[in-house]
């Protein structure tokens, strides 16, 4: 509260990136909180609204509130409990494992329940916010190229029909049975939303249709050999 305090009595604009330990493991609820919701990860959760309550608070006090973004996202997929309709859990390659809330709150810009179906991935954040500070910092594409890219217009004009690239991981590793050596894309083909995964080990692939099923219940690799033939190629390039 005194850090913000000391912020808004500045005219520059500042950035504050706040990382609570909650909801990472191991739960262990307040006492108080696993009382008042009958459950410890309920309470666990309980801890992050409360702290959200009290910056919300202290910007609305020191009269920031109508020009700060907040940006609300976790790092990777749930862990504690089932994901579902999603697939799998954090360490996999499934919706479970790598679909993690992204919430803007910005009062002046951003109307209340609007809702975006658009891509971001985590290394969008920088790009963003260097765009949203005037792009006085950015690098040039020659000396430093990004692999983010900026979701500011959707912020700023969150009806824009803007759409990012295609998404890739490339996983070269073992996560115990949770996941193996593969390399996933995410993009979009006739007006849909696909994801293919290559699996090394098995030497398998596997094509989802994310609009239709999110629950990547049905492999369609066998009935659309030529999209997935041509995300395979985006993964090549």
């Amino acid at each position: 509260e005194e850090t913000i305090g000391k912020f808004a009595d500045d005219e520059k604009p500042f950035y504050l990136q706040l990382h609570p330990y909650a909801v990472h493991g191991p739960v262990r609820s307040r006492p108080d909180l696993k009382a008042s919701t009958g459950d410890e990860l309920a309470g666990f959760v309980a801890s992050i609204d409360l702290t959200i309550g009290r910056l919300l608070k202290v910007l609305n006090d020191t009269g920031c509130a109508e020009n700060t973004l907040i940006l609300f996202t976790s790092d990777n997929g749930g862990t504690h409990k089932d994901n579902l309709p999603l697939r799998g859990k954090k360490g996999m390659f499934t919706e479970g494992g790598i679909r993690v809330p992204l919430v803007a709150y910005w009062p002046s810009v951003i109307p209340p329940n609007t809702i975006t179906d658009r891509l971001v991935h985590g290394i969008d954040f920088y790009p963003t916010l260097l765009e949203l500070a005037g792009n006085q910092w950015l690098p040039s594409k020659k000396s430093h190229p990004l692999d983010g890219e900026s979701f500011a217009g959707i912020l700023r004009n969150p009806s824009s029909k803007d759409k990012r690239s295609a998404i890739f991981y490339l996983f070269p590793g073992y996560m115990d049975a949770r996941a193996q050596p593969c390399v996933a894309v995410i993009d979009e083909a006739e007006g849909k939303r696909f994801k293919l995964l290559y699996f090394y080990e098995a030497n398998a692939w596997e094509l989802y249709n994310l609009t239709d099923d999110i629950g990547e219940d049905r492999n369609l690799i066998k009935k659309h050999p030529r999209l997935a033939s041509k995300l395979s190629r985006k993964i090549q390039d």
